[in-house]
């Protein structure tokens, strides 16, 4: 689910971001890609056992026949089957303890989306007392004044835990900014930020050779030198739109319920499917000598090994997708201002950023030249930001990486749709 609100009333993106938490990167790996990877083994077992009498190899029957006792062992000995159940407990109620969720932030209020805490809700101002928010080695732990709180656990994988850590200075930072006790640093820039003559508001540049403050009503006239710089800002090359609409893409997707579904849901399917498979594979190894019975079968195998290699696929690109999302999240969003109504600041030098539309989601700060991730409100801590985006001044290097991510998952997709048209067309013919 993605987050959504009212827009406001200047026409900037509605102020709600969503924030993944646990992003299921065990639970997904536990819960459906080890499965699949079962279910391609099985599979191919299943696909030499019934090759095997048409090669009329006695080294390659050989191999059939003892990958299929291999597989017989797997699936009737109790010994074997006692430790894949106590194997599948265990993880199940891991990933059921640190299954995926998300934070929504926005409009001074927390929700938990998803997970074991799903619908917890509470003010920043009920965050702002201290203690209220609380890291330690447990879990965040999230009590409000005058309600139940909770804790979220803290997770083994060590990319999740120093998000959480994160988040935790980021709530730290919203609370006190919803308070009014904590002020943004002041821009360390070679250039004038842009301020109100009158109140000394800072202002969103523009293009325009007078800004009317919006707070004191003084108009204040443009340096040419940013004027220059906002047109040259305006020249979108084809690289920054697939920017632009790459990280509209990962900001809009699925949220954590269909991650979960996709985690619980699918891998208890393929956990049967590659449980059935063993056996199945073990049984037609003991009868290898009924070459007319193995025949019937023919096909099957590589069907399977496709449909393994497609979740296997699809998993990894759904989680490489959220951590993606996390990761600019975390390192490439704008600053909350200081005041309602101000514009966003710049996360690397504090400048005020250009007024925010509808259809844009990265802007240039005209000061340092940073890109910043907008309509994000969680205030992140200056030196949380620097850590997670390396010194970077733009998201690109990392949306590279998420482009290559899902060129490799393409690739073993399309193996996938290959093997399954294989198997078809061993069936048919």
């Amino acid at each position: 689910m993605s987050a959504t609100s009212t827009p406001a009333r200047d026409g900037s993106p509605p102020r709600v971001q969503r924030f993944p938490l646990f992003v299921g990167t065990r639970s997904y790996r536990t819960l459906a890609t080890a499965p699949s990877w079962a279910l391609f083994v099985a599979a191919t077992i299943l696909t030499l056992v019934v090759a095997a009498p048409m090669v009329h190899s006695r080294g390659f029957t050989l191999l059939a026949q003892s990958l299929g006792l291999v597989a017989f062992c797997l699936s009737v000995s109790p010994f074997i089957l006692l430790a894949q159940l106590d194997w599948v407990i265990e993880h199940v109620q891991e990933a059921l303890s640190s299954r995926a969720c998300d934070l929504e932030l926005g409009s001074g209020k927390v929700r938990i989306v998803g997970g074991p805490w799903h619908g917890f809700e509470a003010t920043l101002d009920e965050l702002s007392t201290p203690g209220a928010v609380k890291l330690t080695d447990v879990g965040l732990s999230l009590k409000p004044k005058s309600r139940r709180g909770v804790m979220l656990l803290m997770p083994k994988d060590p990319e999740e835990r120093a998000s959480l850590q994160a988040l935790t200075t980021s709530l730290e930072a919203a609370a006190l900014a919803e308070t009014g006790a904590n002020e943004p640093a002041p821009p360390s820039t070679k250039l004038a930020v842009l301020r109100c003559n009158g109140c000394g508001a800072p202002l969103a540049p523009t293009v325009a050779s007078v800004m009317r403050c919006t707070f004191c009503g003084v108009e204040t006239p443009t340096p040419p030198e940013l004027a220059r710089k906002l047109e040259s800002a305006e020249v979108v090359n084809d690289r920054r739109r697939a920017d632009e609409a790459l990280c509209k893409s990962l900001r809009a997707q699925p949220g954590p319920r269909m991650a979960n579904l996709i985690a619980f849901g699918g891998g208890a399917l393929v956990l049967l499917l590659a449980a059935g498979s063993t056996l199945f594979a073990g049984m037609l190894g003991l009868v290898m000598d009924e070459t007319d019975y193995i025949a019937k079968w023919r096909g099957i195998g590589p069907l399977a090994c496709g449909v393994a290699l497609s979740l296997i696929a699809f998993v990894r690109d759904r989680l490489s997708r959220r951590t993606a999302l996390r990761i600019l999240t975390l390192g490439f969003s704008a600053r909350p201002p200081s005041r309602a109504g101000a514009p966003a600041c710049c996360r690397n030098c504090g400048g005020a950023l250009p007024v925010p539309s509808l259809d844009r989601v990265l802007f240039r700060c005209v000061y340092c030249d940073a890109e910043n991730l907008t309509s994000i409100d969680l205030g992140f801590d200056a030196e949380v930001v620097r850590r997670f985006s390396a010194g970077e001044l733009s998201p690109a290097r990392e949306l590279e990486r998420v482009r290559a991510r899902s060129l490799d998952t393409r690739l073993l997709a399309m193996m996938g749709v290959v093997m399954v048209l294989s198997g078809i067309v061993w069936r048919l013919y």
